[in-house]
Order: structure tokens, then C-alpha cells, then sequence
């Protein structure tokens, strides 16, 4: 008697036990993302993708929204989205949204049947395989379909469920039934390099604005792109981005039960993969000043790479190479933002941008193919016309402040680590200031949201013969009297397009030290022996109280232009020589 009430009490609790679970799953949607890994210091990054799995029984209406919001921060700092998202989930192209009404039209678009998930096919909306019978989804009416929409700058992204009054779309009451909607997959309706088409199109936006979703969505607007970058540092100190899922129904309660409600969406990277290659040797040199140099009163464009347009043209090996420190593969697809920073009187002189990959990175490299850019003023506004310069003048129809590519920078194998950006010409007008630097923010830009690097170049300073100087120190030379048997020579090259003064300070190792000032002509050099510099120059000699020219010797020159040299010494049977130091 006791044996049979345990047993219905067992009964009773196991079937509250089977009803509350049915009960459950109802409305239980279980969240799946993949998190992300973002770099540490760029504005927009891809974020995770999306796969919510509706249970069983769980009946989808119009009204239903389903928020995600992304997350802030402990210092109050909001994650936002960088990208636009709208398009809609359904099974034909057409739905069209009414702005005037502000209703939706389906045009018979909705999803009445959803597709099996059969292996090695893809699609947006799916059930799992099962044996099951009553596995397969419910619809009445019309059905429904999914509005996907969150705007640049904005923290929240909607999927709204549109239909008809009274259409519905109900999972399948088997216990294992589920309707599965995948987004910001980067998957579409047409396919890519490493991505199948959907066997079912399924994905639609609204390109050409008349309100009908009947383009066939790219893949990579199918993302969630985020910014967790402000100012020059990462929002905070967070280094994992949770969102948070919650849901309405038609009249404004809570639907949905997330599992788990709070999915993580990305991370943040240890360290940057991206680095700018070091060219050894290049410096950013002077650009003339109107009524300046060679250049004079001609503002003529000059070109960071060439030396086109600058005091002097010898300082090459200017190169702006971004290496990797895995290799890009084939999938992967690039471009380039350009943005002069300062200064305000400076612009691009012309919209393609040169790039060039390579496998082992080099300051040697020159541009194999060039995408054209998309050219805006201070203000993000468009420009189409560019000055061509030797006027001093820019109009406001040619003021190009940035230069935005296309992602078209790909890798035939996999082997390639760097790519080499060439900026084009630059422009300016007759209000620049002498010392005024020129920097641009050079931005690498990965498909489908944007920033992967940003580093900013100075390409030069404004004025010639002010702030073009130079100091090379000879480390040793015989004595200037060659009373050793040895001669000594020194070499001064000026590399600038102005004639200016080499003052060559000796220093002796007896303590003896004199001075001499020498004209060097533009773009030629200053050759002589050191005892005619002793002799037929008069050197003064500064310090000490033996002979100037009996000893060994140091030698500083200092200019004020940009300057190399070289010194030679030798006996008659030998000799060597070397570079100097700067």
C-alpha cells in the first residue's frame, strides 16, 4: 500500500516536473555568438555572429521585437554600432515598408514554409533535421517575416517580426523542434570566396531607397560592426563586450526567455597584428614655402614618396608599409583611408591611392595597381574636382581633406605579410605658415566593417631654409697638417634646393680647436683636402695653445640645410673612407 502512494506521488511530481520543462521552452530562445577578437586601438570592428534558436511550441507574431543592446562600460561609456543595419529575413524579395502609412506590405514574401537545414547548405531561417513529424514549423496567414535594423552611432539593434493581422509562424511541437535564425554571418543570398551561397535566398535590403526590400543583401553588410575606441584609448578598461537580449510582444511585455541573456560579442586582441614597417634612412623632409627655394611662388604639389616638390629630393626610401604578422589570406579583402590631419591649408591633388603586397616587406617597393578613392572635405562632404597646384590657391569645390577607398586589395596566395599604401600628391595654398608640419592619418581598412590599423605620418615641415638643418660628426682624421704621411678629405653634399653655409669645428685630441665657414652651392657638394682647408682658409683656431693641424682630429659640421658627406684618408699606398653620423 505504501509502495503504490510512492509510486503516485513519484507519478505526480515527474509529470509537474515533464509540464513545467514543456512550459519552459516555450518562448525560450537559446543564444548563440561567436566572440570576436578586436584590436585594441581602431573605431570599427566586426563583431559576433548571431544564431537564435527558438524551441518548441514558441509561436512568433507580428509585434514581436527582439532587442539586442550593446553593452557600456564601468566609467559609463557606450559601445555603439559603426555601421548601418537594414535589411529583412524572408523568403522571397519584395516586402515593402509604406513610409507614409508606416505599414508593411509582405507581396506574399513571408516565410510559410522554412526551409530543412540539409549539410553543406546554408540559410538565414531553418529548422534542424529531425525525424520527427511534427518537427516542422506552423504558419498561418500570410505569415511573417524579419525587419533587421540599427543605425550608425546607436547602442540597439531590433529584429521586429512584420506580418498581417493574425499570421503567425509556430516551431514544432516535437520536444526537439527549433527554428533557428542566423545573422551578421557575413552570408548572403549570392555567395563569395569562402562563403556558399544560401541554397534558399533569403537575405534582402532596400538599396535603391523605394521602400522595397528586393536587392539581394552583400555579405558583408550582413554584420555587426562596433566602435569600443574613444579618443585615444579604449573605452575604459573593459576588455570582454557582453550584450544584452531582451524582447516585447505586440502589446509592449516581455516575450522571450534568452539563454543566456547577456551573449558576449567580442574581445579585445593582446596586441595589435599590425605594425608600420620602419624604413631605415627616410625622414620627412622641408617643403618650400611660397616665394621659397626653386619653388618660388609656385606652391607647387609635392609627392611624400618621389620627393616631388621639396626642398630636396636625395632623402627617397619614403615608403608607408603595413606589415603583419601572420600572412593575409585569400579571402581577405582591404582598402585604405587617407586623412590629411593637419594643417588646414594642405589637400590631396588627386584621388588614387597605389598600393602593392608583398611577401617580406621593403623600402624598395613601388605600386603595382591603384583604387580609386572617394573624396570628402572637412566637413565629410563630397569632392570631385582636385587642384593640380603652382597656383597657391584651392577652391571649395576641390578642398579633399580625406580619401576613402574600396575594400580592393586582395592576395592571389597566401603567402603575402605587408602591403605598401602610395599616397598621392599633395596641394596647398599661399596661407601656410613656415613650420607647420604636415600629418595625414593613414588608415587600413578590412571588409565588411572598416579600421583594422591607424597610424599618422609626418610628411614634412613648411620652410627651407629655416628648419632645414644638419649636423654630421667625422669621428676621426690623421692631422689636418698631414705631417703623419697621410692626407685626410672631407666631402659636404647639400641636398637642398638653396645655396647655404657648412661650418666645419675641429677638434683636436692635443686640445687645439678652430673653425671655418664654407658656401656650399644647392644640390652640389664641398670637396676638399683637409691641409687646404688649414692653409689657404686661415682657420682660427679657438682652444688650446699648440699648432692647429699637428694632431689627430675630430671633425662637426653643422649646416642649415640638409646635409650628408664622407671622408677619405690614404698614404700613397692605402686608404679608406667612411660615412658620417647624424
Amino acid at each position: 500500500m505504501r509502495q503504490n502512494k510512492l509510486i503516485a506521488v513519484m507519478s505526480t511530481v515527474f509529470a509537474i516536473c515533464l509540464m513545467a520543462t514543456s512550459a519552459w521552452a516555450i518562448d525560450r530562445v537559446e543564444v548563440k555568438v561567436t566572440s570576436e577578437p578586436i584590436p585594441r586601438v581602431v573605431q570599427c570592428s566586426k563583431a559576433g555572429g548571431f544564431s537564435l534558436e527558438f524551441d518548441s511550441q514558441t509561436t512568433l507574431e507580428p509585434g514581436d521585437v527582439i532587442k539586442i543592446d550593446l553593452p557600456n562600460y564601468f566609467n559609463g561609456d557606450q559601445v555603439t554600432l559603426c555601421k548601418n543595419i537594414d535589411f529583412v529575413v524572408s523568403q522571397g524579395a519584395g516586402a515593402a515598408y509604406d513610409t507614409t502609412t508606416a505599414t508593411w506590405n509582405l507581396n506574399g514574401t513571408g516565410w510559410a514554409a522554412v526551409p530543412l537545414q540539409v549539410a553543406g547548405q546554408e540559410n538565414p531561417f531553418v529548422y534542424p533535421a529531425t525525424t520527427a513529424a511534427n518537427a516542422a514549423p506552423n504558419a498561418t496567414g500570410n505569415s511573417i517575416i524579419f525587419h533587421v535594423k540599427g543605425s550608425n552611432g546607436g547602442d540597439r539593434i531590433t529584429i521586429t517580426v512584420i506580418g498581417a493581422a493574425g499570421d503567425t509562424l509556430q516551431v514544432g511541437t516535437d520536444g526537439d523542434a527549433k527554428l533557428i535564425l542566423k545573422l551578421f554571418d557575413l552570408k548572403d543570398n549570392d555567395g563569395d570566396v569562402d562563403t556558399p551561397a544560401f541554397s534558399n535566398p533569403g537575405i534582402w535590403e532596400d538599396a535603391d531607397g523605394d521602400g522595397v526590400y528586393d536587392e539581394a543583401l552583400d555579405g558583408n553588410d550582413n554584420a555587426l560592426c562596433i566602435d569600443v575606441f574613444d579618443g585615444d584609448t579604449p573605452k575604459g578598461e573593459t576588455t570582454v563586450f557582453k550584450a544584452n537580449m531582451d524582447s516585447d510582444d505586440l502589446s509592449g511585455n516581455d516575450k522571450f526567455t534568452f539563454i543566456p541573456s547577456d551573449p558576449q560579442i567580442a574581445h579585445i586582441k593582446g596586441s595589435s597584428e599590425y605594425e608600420l614597417f620602419p624604413c631605415k634612412g627616410a625622414k620627412a623632409d622641408n617643403i618650400p614655402m611660397p616665394e621659397e627655394g626653386q619653388n618660388s611662388t609656385s606652391c607647387a604639389p609635392f609627392d611624400y614618396e618621389s620627393g616631388a616638390g621639396y626642398c630636396t629630393a636625395a632623402n627617397l626610401g619614403r615608403r608607408i608599409v603595413i606589415k603583419r604578422n601572420t600572412a593575409f589570406s585569400a579571402s581577405e579583402k582591404f582598402g585604405v583611408r587617407l586623412q590629411i590631419v593637419s594643417p588646414s591649408e594642405v589637400y590631396w591633388g588627386a584621388a588614387g591611392v597605389g598600393y602593392n603586397t608583398m611577401a617580406t616587406p621593403t623600402c624598395t617597393i613601388a605600386s603595382a595597381d591603384t583604387l580609386t578613392a572617394t573624396a570628402t572635405d572637412a566637413n565629410g562632404n563630397a569632392v570631385t574636382e582636385f587642384a593640380t597646384g603652382g597656383t597657391c590657391t584651392v577652391t571649395s569645390d576641390q578642398d579633399a581633406k580625406t580619401l576613402t577607398t574600396a575594400f580592393g586589395i586582395g592576395f592571389a596566395n597566401e603567402t603575402q605579410t605587408a602591403i605598401y599604401v602610395d599616397m598621392p600628391q599633395l596641394v596647398y595654398t599661399s596661407a601656410v605658415s613656415e613650420g607647420d608640419t604636415v600629418q595625414v592619418e593613414v588608415s587600413l581598412l578590412k571588409q565588411p566593417c572598416g579600421e583594422i590599423f591607424t597610424t599618422t605620418i609626418d610628411l614634412g615641415t613648411f620652410g627651407c631654409q629655416n628648419t632645414a638643418s644638419d649636423a654630421l660628426l667625422f669621428p676621426y682624421f690623421t692631422n689636418m697638417a698631414d705631417g703623419d704621411g697621410w692626407w685626410d678629405g672631407i666631402v659636404i653634399t647639400n641636398l637642398a634646393s638653396f645655396d647655404g653655409t657648412a661650418t666645419i669645428a675641429v677638434y683636436e685630441a692635443d686640445g687645439d680647436r678652430g673653425e671655418q665657414e664654407v658656401a656650399v652651392k644647392a644640390n652640389s657638394q664641398y670637396v676638399s683636402l683637409l691641409n687646404t682647408i688649414l692653409g689657404d682658409f686661415s682657420m682660427t683656431a679657438t682652444a688650446g695653445s699648440g699648432q692647429l693641424g699637428d694632431s689627430s682630429a675630430y671633425i662637426m659640421v653643422t649646416t642649415d640645410f640638409n646635409a650628408d658627406g664622407f671622408a677619405m684618408m690614404g698614404d700613397g699606398t692605402q686608404a679608406q673612407g667612411y660615412l658620417p653620423r647624424d
